[in-house]
């Protein structure tokens, strides 16, 4: 056993020493060699595998350090390219191990200046055999700002251009080469702050067309993405963290026949889209695209907003035009809704939740589209409206073809509304069709929309109960447009009590029983009323106005340059014929008034069998009357006029006013001259003319004709009567020769007296004369000259 040992030590000591003499003799071969023949052997080898002209400056042989290379470059003359230079490198070959591992470990190091400066070290091994090589590679740093121009050139602009440059940073990995097969085990770097990994392989290397089949995955945050890479999205200031996977199968030289997967998950993401007012976050979102296909497919996207989420899932081909089918869902606040609206819209406050969703489909930019939207509890503040839409619900559907509401409801100012609208044939020349209808109001609108303007067409109406108006014209859509309408129908004006929204107190005053029918052409300014230009006429038959009979209407309006005229060509009331004109006119500051009016043979006691302030007063007989007044609207006190007027019938003292005034007259005179006649005195007449001025009418020749039994009165008045009611008249009776010699005051004076000395004719004028005063309601009498006093002023003039 021990001679054994003894054996062993010597053979191992024997092999060590010719190793070691071999090794020194090797070595000293290669230090020998390889500077010479063994540089002029690698150039040219590296020659046959290149097409370029290779070029070692120096390569020495160290025992420690291996191979040392300097000054390495390899060049085109063709195209006068540098394509490597390595200042220094240094390959350490394991050649021992390659007797029993049958293969020759390496390691190369060198520092690169072209193409890209770097730092490369390269480990592992070779097969001469299967000419097979196992390497792992890491370098420093690979910038394509620093690449030469030939090969930056046939990068995309966006990777060359710019700051910060494209970069790989901390580039390692594991790979092996054969002649037909490069396999990448692990290829990892960091670009933009993204970590990735490249995996795969690459075969039929020998071939023309080498085929790959290749992996790459990266995360990272999109933050630190240069924005010249983002372009029109940068400024949507992205935000979130993106997962990408991407696979590439195809040859390498031809692009278009590779096909690439990619699959991209967006986690956190946030993004300002332009004319959105709020920011997009909690962006969730799993995107795949196919490139042969040229097919992006959005499996799940889901976004949130002020409290709105919204998502969508659908695919784009990506050909030129491309082709889409999105489907898109989504609730928000519509006040979120309105401020992402373009400006010059007419929404000024909106609140109320907004269900939307939508699918788009075909060949952009003719695609096909169906969305849906239904409000829930919605309040809209719209301009020119005063209040605003409340308690807004129902469904909007819209389509390429058309634009329908069947179930849109509302209420405005406390009045429930229900909207049934369609449009179509838009964006072109929308149709639209709709209706609406609010407590017993219909409006039905058929318009079509222009450019410049809605052409409401034939059967477009409003129906009010038995009131009918329909309306055809155009109208222009912009805020100084102008109109250009023909109105024409029948209106109840019963029927205005129930009309919504409007308050026509002052017309319901009127009490107007009947059908009016009318035409109406407005053309001008759609808001400036008094700006338009009017055209038209009202006619009606069987009328009451406040319970008198109107049995014939006819009125023509005409309104041109702010003045409006109404004319009367031929009016029957109570069997009367009434002409007249009333203008106004705006041109002028106050606006400023005219009213002329002739009323012949007005037949009194049909007034009185229709007003029921008449009725049961006896007055009948005929009345004509003429009256002009002017002056500026609104300012009382600027009101001037003047007429006649001439009535003969019976019980005229119970006219309204004059019952009032002149109710207690008769019998105060019978008690004062001691008449019991005067006491039943009738008016039979009214006769005189009159004036307005300063607010009070005034009158000089006014003459009320009475009968006392069989003889006649006259009552002449003079004075003024205010439109604040108040009475300034002088009443002077002309008294017959008869009643004055019956009267127990003035029988014997007048008898024996003054009717020999010829004062009765004075008498019987001045002893009624009296004053009112007071105002309508509350007359005051009193006599401006005693019994006493007169025959004071008479006897004296009589001897």
């Amino acid at each position: 056993m021990q001679r054994v040992s003894r054996m062993l030590i010597r053979t191992t000591l024997a092999v060590l020493v010719v190793v070691t003499v071999v090794s020194a003799a090797f070595s000293v071969w290669l230090a020998t060699w390889i500077p010479t023949k063994g540089k002029a052997w690698l150039e040219a080898r590296l020659e046959e595998r290149l097409p370029l002209d290779v070029t070692i400056g120096s390569l020495r042989y160290s025992l420690w350090r291996g191979l040392v290379l300097k000054e390495v470059s390899a060049f085109d003359e063709t195209t006068r390219t540098l394509w490597l230079y390595a200042p220094t490198g240094s390959l350490q070959l394991g050649l021992w191990k390659s007797l029993w591992l049958r293969s020759i470990a390496f390691r190369l190091e060198a520092d690169l200046r072209a193409p890209v400066p770097t730092h490369v070290v390269l480990g592992g091994s070779f097969h001469p055999r299967s000419q097979a090589l196992q390497a792992a590679i890491q370098m420093s740093k690979i910038s394509v700002k620093e690449m030469i121009p030939e090969l930056a050139q046939r990068l995309p602009d966006q990777w060359t251009s710019g700051d910060p440059p494209w970069e790989v940073r901390d580039l390692k990995g594991l790979f092996a080469l054969n002649n037909q097969r490069a396999v990448i085990e692990r290829l990892q770097g960091t670009t933009f702050s993204f970590p990735w990994q490249l995996g795969g392989t690459i075969d039929a290397l020998e071939t023309p067309r080498p085929t790959a089949d290749l992996f790459l995955q990266t995360r990272g945050e999109v933050s630190s993405v240069p924005a010249r890479l983002l372009g029109a999205v940068a400024s949507w200031q992205p935000a979130g963290t993106v997962e990408l996977q991407l696979v590439c199968r195809g040859p390498v030289r031809d692009w278009s026949l590779v096909e690439v997967m990619a699959q991209a998950v967006i986690r956190n993401g946030a993004v300002t889209v332009p004319r959105w007012p709020n920011r997009l976050e909690q962006i969730e979102a799993r995107l795949q695209y196919d490139h042969l296909a040229r097919q992006l497919t959005i499996a799940s996207l889901s976004a949130a907003t002020q409290g709105a989420a919204l998502s969508m899932h659908g695919t784009a081909t990506l050909t030129s035009p491309p082709t889409v089918n999105l489907t898109a869902s989504g609730q928000a606040d519509l006040a979120l809704v309105r401020s992402a609206l373009p400006e010059g819209h007419a929404i000024q406050q909106a609140a109320g939740t907004v269900q939307a969703s939508a699918r788009i489909q075909g060949r952009l930019p003719d695609v096909q589209w169906q969305a849906e939207a239904k409000l829930t509890q919605a309040s809209v503040t719209m301009q020119p409206l005063t209040d605003p839409l409340q308690h807004l619900q129902g469904t909007i559907r819209g389509s390429n073809a058309a634009l329908t509401t069947d179930d849109l409801t509302f209420t405005y100012k406390q009045v429930p509304v229900q909207v049934r609208a369609t449009m179509t044939e838009w964006p072109a020349a929308p149709h639209i069709d709709g209706e609406l209808k609010a407590q017993d109001l219909t409006v039905t609108l058929l318009a079509v929309r222009r450019p410049d303007r809605l052409d409401v067409e034939a059967g477009s109406r409003l129906v009010l109960r038995g009131s009918m108006v329909d309306v055809r014209g155009e109208i222009s859509p912009f805020e100084t447009g102008a109109v250009d309408l023909i109105l024409s129908g029948t209106i109840d004006p019963a029927d205005v009590d129930h009309l919504p929204w409007v308050n026509l107190d002052q017309l319901h005053d009127w009490a107007i029983q009947g059908d009016v029918g009318f035409r109406l052409r407005a053309v001008g300014p759609r808001n400036d009323v008094t700006g338009l230009t009017l055209g038209g006429s009202l006619r009606a038959q069987g009328l009451r106005i406040r319970g008198v009979a109107v049995q014939e209407l006819h009125l023509t309006i005409q309104q041109a340059d702010r003045r409006l005229v109404v004319e009367s060509s031929r009016t029957v009331v109570a069997g009367g014929l009434v002409v007249g004109e009333y203008s106004l006119n705006h041109a002028q500051q106050p606006s400023s008034f005219f009213l002329k009016a002739d009323v012949t043979s007005i037949d009194l006691a049909q007034v009185a069998a229709s007003v029921p302030a008449w009725q049961n007063r006896g007055v009948s007989g005929a009345a004509s009357a003429h009256l002009t007044l002017s002056g500026e609207e609104g300012h009382g006190a600027s009101v001037r006029g003047e007429g006649w007027i001439n009535a003969t019938g019976e019980r005229l003292a119970n006219l309204p006013l004059l019952d009032k005034v002149l109710g207690g007259l008769f019998g105060m005179l019978g008690e004062h001259l001691g008449l019991s006649s005067l006491r039943r005195a009738e008016i039979t007449s009214i006769a005189g003319q009159w004036r307005l001025s300063q607010q009070r009418f005034v009158t000089e020749d006014l003459r009320l004709g009475a009968m006392a039994g069989t003889e006649p009165i006259a009552l002449y008045v003079r004075g003024s009567v205010g439109l604040d009611k108040t009475l300034d008249l002088t009443v002077e009776p002309e008294l017959s020769e008869q009643l004055v010699l019956e009267s127990s005051t003035t029988s014997t004076l007048s008898s024996t007296v003054l009717q020999a000395m010829g004062g009765l004719e004075r008498l019987r004028r001045m002893i009624g004369r009296h004053h009112i005063g007071g105002t309508i309601d509350k007359p005051d009498y009193k006599f401006e000259v005693s019994l006493d006093q007169l025959l004071n002023q008479l006897l004296p003039q009589l001897f």
